[in-house]
């Protein structure tokens, strides 16, 4: 028994030894092959054989990455692209290649940022640009692409006298002649083709008039009601509820049950949560769908948007006093922050105007974000706001830098797809579009 132990100890060491040898070997022999591939690539590169030297660094470093070697590579692909042996396209993947297993190759992220750019590539430069951030390049030199990247705009062929927004991205819109319909994406609901279009909340409802009739239409486009009146402006159907302005009075108008709810207001604006803002006189006022007034105050103005929403996310800017102030739906102050001036609330940063005039940001707690130091202001949306310096508009990001330049005749509010419409050198509104 003693004696097999003794053998089966030395057969293992044996085996062990074997194993060790052949390890050695298989180790030595890579390291020559290494060596060989590195010699024979570095002498192709003298001769400018610059694809063969490039195939042979490949060798080597499928045998070891080596971050020199991994040099030498790249730089003979920048020569073998100067001899114009590979292309472009083949030169921007072994960029790539570097930067997966270099990841703080600063140089190459800029690079790559900027040939999307030179391309126009808006949406691959921002991939670049988060993933060299992530990568932890050096963020100074990257972050210089940032405004370009994400805020340079497109201005195209989309011209309109008259646009009204909703708080959900919706525009409607009217050529001079005939309504239509766009969505956040800025493309058609409905084309130009009525002699009214209602502005829109949501893609639930909406009223489109012709020389005909006026018909309250779904989302598919199937009418589910036909309304008598034809010469009539409305603000946004919500809550089965449309508001209909006749000869310059305001009703609501049931129009499943084909009833007039409410009636003979001055202004207001569309149902919300079972609330809307009416005005009657010089005076404003909350009520619920049977006429009551729910609002502890009355108010001297409530901001209203152009599909006729008086409340975003909750929050009412209204005036008592000539003050502004932030409310909730029910007209209760939500904070004790007043103003000479804000803009309605988009669901983002506020626009208000001080006492001097300027105009700055606060939050809905009444919180200053960016101090006053605008000739006038729209509220943030998707990230932007617009501004005024001078006789012209241009749009800063959240923390109040300038991102798109002072050069528009109008501001206006950007949809989460990056649509907007501003005024240029006419009086018409254009559309523009971030490019990514």
């Amino acid at each position: 028994m003693k004696k097999g132990r003794i053998i089966l100890s030395v057969v293992l060491i044996v085996l062990i030894g074997l194993g060790w040898t052949i390890q050695v070997t298989h180790s030595i022999s890579q390291t020559r092959a290494y060596s060989t591939a590195i010699a024979e690539a570095d002498t192709c590169r003298d001769k400018k054989l610059y694809q063969k030297a490039i195939s042979l660094y490949d060798e080597a470093l499928k045998i070891k990455e080596n971050k020199n070697t991994r040099d030498k590579w790249f730089e003979t692909c920048g020569l073998a692209l100067e001899a114009e042996e590979i292309t472009r396209d083949q030169y921007i993947k072994a960029m790539k290649q570097v930067v997966e297993i270099c990841p703080k190759r600063t140089d190459l992220w800029e690079a790559l940022i900027a040939e999307s750019l030179n391309k126009m590539d808006f949406r691959g430069a921002k991939d670049y640009y988060e993933d060299a951030m992530r990568a932890g390049a050096d963020k100074k030199v990257i972050s210089k692409y940032r405004n370009t990247i994400y805020y340079s705009v497109s201005e195209n062929n989309r011209i309109f006298s008259t646009v009204l927004m909703s708080s959900q991205g919706y525009f409607t819109v009217c050529d001079g002649t005939k309504w239509g319909i766009l969505d956040s994406a800025g493309k058609w609901v409905c084309e130009c083709t009525y002699d009214y279009a209602g502005p829109v909340v949501s893609n639930d409802m909406y009223l489109l008039t012709t020389l005909k009739d006026s018909k309250v239409y779904n989302s598919s486009m199937v009418a589910q009601a036909i309304l008598a009146e034809k010469d009539i402006t409305s603000k946004a159907i919500a809550e089965g509820v449309l508001p209909i302005c006749k000869d310059g009075k305001w009703t609501f108008y049931d129009y499943m049950s084909e009833k007039t709810i409410l009636d003979k207001y001055d202004d207001v604006s569309c149902f919300i949560n079972g609330k809307a803002a009416v005005k009657n006189g010089n005076t404003w006022s909350i009520i619920d769908k049977s006429g009551k007034t729910v609002s502890d105050k009355n108010f001297d103005d409530i901001k209203l948007l152009g599909s006729g929403e008086y409340a975003s996310n909750g929050i009412v800017i209204a005036s008592v006093s000539g003050k502004y102030g932030i409310y909730d739906e029910s007209g209760k102050s939500h904070c004790d922050f007043v103003a000479a001036d804000m803009d309605i609330y988009m669901g983002e940063e506020i626009a208000y105007k001080d006492s001097n005039g300027k105009w700055g940001f606060v939050n809905n707690d009444g919180k200053t974000v960016i101090e006053p130091k605008f000739d006038e202001a729209m509220s943030f949306s998707n990230g932007l706001a617009a501004v005024r310096s001078g006789d012209k508009w241009g749009f800063i990001d959240d923390s109040g830098e300038l991102v798109i330049d002072y050069k528009y005749s109008d501001g206006g509010y950007f949809t989460n797809n990056g649509i907007c419409f501003v005024g240029l050198s006419d009086e018409q509104m254009h559309m523009i579009s971030l490019r990514f």
